[in-house]
């Protein structure tokens, strides 16, 4: 330091030391200030006092703590409890406490909750003071509770915890089985009284009910259970449980009501559930209502007819096909009920199942229409009871009827002669049919050549029996198909007809042969025998039978018989056919010769199928040369390798393949025979021919042109709205010893030709192969409706050259613009010589819309190649 600067001790500052230092205060400039923090600011100077002073809502020594009244994390002056007065008080509640606190506002809303008890509304005093009144206690017997303040419904977080405690006014001492709360005693389950000191009795039932009886139609109020049989401390209640008739109900003070009892043939069973706070047992007891009226019923009339009775000495005799008037009458003291329900019921008397029909009384009277059925018979009886009552057992009328069934018919068939058959019949009623006969039906008739009739059954057909009935006659006619009708009568109170039918034929023969056909292959030159046998399986001679042979098979013979007959074949006899094939030696390999052998008569006959077919014995080679442009133009004409070829015979019996190389392929030592050549090859279109391979062998030159151009479409959206752009690519090959000619556009877009916008299409040709294209030319739709197309073909086309064809397009006015989904197609064409002429085309389309497909030449586009 310089000689003329002071060097202050500490706590000094200055150019002379005479001011206290940062941090130094007192006239001595001694008393040094603690680390004060961003909330304070510490007090130097000779002036100051050497300590923090903090900012509002901070304090302590260095400003870190909250002042009083000030909370949170920077200790603002947030609302907050501090004490609660008084802090106890009796268990009933509703008296005043205070809230001491900070920060209150006039203008919020405060509530005091204590412990468990529902929120009650507290009263703004001032900014440090709230009331509430206390409710009571929510602890059973008193106790320490916490009280929360709540502003605006939100809990005030800060200050002090709050707590209450409530004081019971009785002590539990004085309780006995129970707690004093909220100056009253408490019982525990099971204690009563003023002091909890009177034992509860849980609900029961000692003993049972009498039954309820009560009269149909008549309301009725009355005690459910019997009093005297419950047990229990009041208050006791009764609840109804599980099914009831409609309409009646138990109070919960065990008063039974029902204001419409309904009669029943049994009683209702009912439970009540009584009940108190102790327990709970179920109670049941039996409500009877009987029937209050029943009723008397007759048969007043059948079909119309009226009758005397009942009472009757005899039941009504009726038919299956009878209605009866049945009328009655109600008996009851029950006044003003109309109508009255009623269950009128027809059983068999053998049986208790009935059937029923319900119906109505009014004023007392009834009657019913019942309409007998098919299915009936014997002894019914009639009666009506209540809807209530379910026994059938009363008769009040009764009725017989009578019934029978055919249930088998007298069929005779077979020869000229006697006969005897038997049918049967049945009684379907539970009374014995009598006086049972049979007859011939009155109107029929027999056939003159049945004689000696003779008809018998049993008198007596019991319950539920069936009797047969027999039939004699005598028929004389040997061809006979008829029938006759028997009547079979009871008592004159039912009948049935049964059929008689007759079939009468002399016996038959029946020729079978031992094969369904003759079939096989017979050799050029030779000759050979075929034979089978025919059996008479019939029940008569045959007669005598012709062999015949179709006409125009020259090449078959009957070699036996050799007359062409057979004679008369007994039952079960046979005799043998032989037939002989010869085959010329200028017979064609092939040849089918086929037709039926014929054996009959007048009375019965046969044929039998046969299908010969010519072959040779000789054998061939055949030879497939496959070739394409490359072997055919290449040096040497090397043969085209890797084609896959199949021979077969065209009868199925031979089947070859192989995979040819660069020499010849040889199918050695075949039968002479028609043959089918497929070959295939990659990148190649196909080869098929049919041929004959003759004795001496054949060759075969199997050419697959070569697939030197394929095409790809691709389909862009462009942003217009349902706008698509198609686009063609082709993909060819060059510098191949073949004409490769591609032509462009492929696609041509009619709309703006029909629009009369364009008039003229361009079509660039190439040659793109080594090999001179002959006869290129154009072939374009004739069938547009008005569109007219006209050009001139370009002819031969050189090796790796372009020409350009100029199509004009005339607009005709006569039509209008067609629809835009429709299209046309053309064809590129030419041609050119590798072994032979080989033809080629490629398709081209026309549309106003989406590609319509490669185009074919069996489309409408006249001849592609024109001379």
């Amino acid at each position: 330091s310089s000689p003329q600067q002071c060097r202050c001790t500490i706590g000094w500052a200055g150019r002379t030391c005479d001011t206290c230092a940062t941090g130094f205060a007192g006239p001595g400039c001694d008393a040094r200030c603690p680390p004060c923090s961003i909330f304070g600011t510490c007090s130097d100077g000779f002036a100051g006092d050497g300590r923090c002073h903090c900012q509002p809502g901070w304090a302590g020594d260095i400003c870190t703590q909250c002042a009083v009244g000030y909370f949170g994390q920077y200790c603002q002056a947030l609302p907050a409890v501090s004490a609660i007065t008084p802090q106890s008080g009796l268990d009933t509640g509703n008296y005043i406490t205070t809230i001491s606190g900070f920060n209150l506002k006039a203008n919020a809303s405060y509530t005091c909750t204590f412990g468990s008890a529902a929120a009650s509304p507290a009263t703004f005093v001032s900014a440090t003071k709230l009331t509430c009144i206390a409710p009571a206690s929510p602890v059973v017997g008193g106790g320490t509770v916490v009280v929360v303040v709540r502003e605006n419904g939100v809990s005030i977080p800060y200050g002090s915890t709050l707590l209450f405690t409530y004081n019971p006014l009785c002590p539990n001492s004085k309780c006995g089985h129970g707690v004093c709360s909220r100056g009253i005693c408490v019982c525990y389950t099971g204690w009563m009284g003023d002091n909890c000191s009177i034992a509860l009795v849980a609900a029961g039932v000692t003993g049972s009910t009498p039954d309820i009886v009560l009269q149909e139609f008549v309301p009725f109020t009355g005690v459910a259970v019997n009093p005297s049989v419950i047990v229990g401390t009041p208050p006791l209640s009764y609840t109804l449980v599980g099914s009831a008739p409609t309409g009646l109900y138990v109070a919960s003070n065990g008063v039974l009501s029902w204001a419409n009892p309904v009669a029943r043939a049994t009683p209702y069973l009912l439970y009540v559930l009584v009940s108190n706070t102790l327990g709970s047992a179920y109670a049941s007891f039996q409500v009877v209502v009987p029937p209050s009226y029943n009723a008397t019923i007759g048969i007043v009339s059948v079909d119309g007819t009226t009758i005397a009775g009942p009472p009757r000495a005899s039941p009504v005799k009726v038919t299956s096909s009878s209605y009866l008037l049945l009328r009655g009458r109600v008996n009851t003291t029950v006044a003003g009920t109309d109508p009255l329900p009623l269950t009128i019921w027809v059983r068999r008397s053998d049986t208790l199942y009935a059937s029923t029909v319900s119906v109505s009384a009014y004023a007392g009277q009834f009657q019913y229409y019942w309409r007998l059925s098919g299915g009936m018979a014997g002894l019914y009886y009639v009666g009506v009871a209540h809807p209530a009552d379910p026994s059938r057992t009363t008769q009040m009328d009764a009725f017989v009827l009578s019934a029978m069934q055919v249930t088998a018919g007298v069929s005779f068939s077979g020869v000229a002669g006697a006969y005897q058959g038997a049918g049967s019949v049945w009684n379907p009623g539970n009374l014995p049919l009598t006086g049972v006969s049979i007859v011939l039906a009155p109107g029929a008739t027999l056939p003159s050549s049945v004689t000696g009739l003779k008809l018998n059954i049993s008198k007596t057909i019991g319950p539920y029996e069936t009797a047969p009935f027999t039939v004699s006659l005598v028929v004389t006619d040997p061809y006979l198909s008829a029938w006759f009708s028997v009547l079979i009568s009871a008592n004159d109170t039912v009948s049935q007809t049964a059929v008689v039918s007759l079939y009468i034929v002399p016996l038959q023969p029946l020729l079978q042969a031992s094969t369904g056909g003759l079939s096989a292959h017979v050799a050029i030159g030779t000759a050979s025998a075929f034979s089978f046998n025919v059996t008479n399986i019939g029940a008569a001679s045959s007669g005598q039978l012709s062999v015949i042979l179709p006409g125009g098979a020259t090449a078959l013979s009957l070699s036996s018989p050799a007359s062409g007959v057979i004679p008369s074949l007994e039952v079960q006899q046979r005799a043998t056919v032989v037939v002989s094939v010869s085959v010329p030696p200028d017979a064609e390999v092939g040849q089918v010769m086929s037709g039926s052998i014929a054996i009959s008569n007048n009375v019965v006959g046969i044929t039998v199928p046969f299908y010969f077919t010519v072959v040779s014995t000789a054998i061939g080679n055949l030879t497939v040369i496959c070739q394409d442009e490359a072997s055919y133009f290449g040096a040497g004409n090397p043969l085209l390798a890797g084609a896959t070829v199949i021979v077969q015979s065209t009868d199925g019996s031979v089947y070859l393949r192989a995979i040819s190389n660069t020499t010849a392929l040889v199918f050695a030592n075949i039968p002479e025979a028609y043959y089918s050549v497929a070959v295939q090859a990659p990148g190649h279109a196909g080869f098929f021919r049919t041929l004959k391979v003759p004795a001496g062998g054949v060759s075969v030159q199997a050419f697959l042109p070569l697939q030197t151009v394929s095409y790809t479409w691709t389909v862009t959206q462009v942003s217009i709205t349902e706008t698509y752009t198609f686009t063609v690519d082709a993909v060819f090959e060059t510098n191949v010893p073949a004409p490769v000619v591609t032509f462009s556009p492929l696609l041509v877009d009619l709309e703006p030709l029909e629009l009369g916008v364009v008039s003229t299409i361009t079509y660039i040709v190439t040659n793109h192969g080594l090999i001179r294209a002959d006869r290129v030319g154009l072939s374009l739709p004739t069938n547009h409706p008005f569109l007219d197309f006209s050009w001139t073909d370009p002819g031969p086309l050189e090796a790796n050259t372009s020409v350009t064809v100029l199509v004009s397009v005339n607009l005709t006015p006569r039509r209008r613009r067609r629809d835009v989904s429709g299209c046309y197609v053309g064809l590129g064409v030419y041609s050119f010589e590798c072994g032979g002429t080989q033809y080629r085309t490629a398709g081209l389309q026309f549309s106003g819309g989406a590609p319509c497909g490669i185009a074919t030449p069996a489309l409408n586009l006249g001849n592609p190649f024109p001379a």
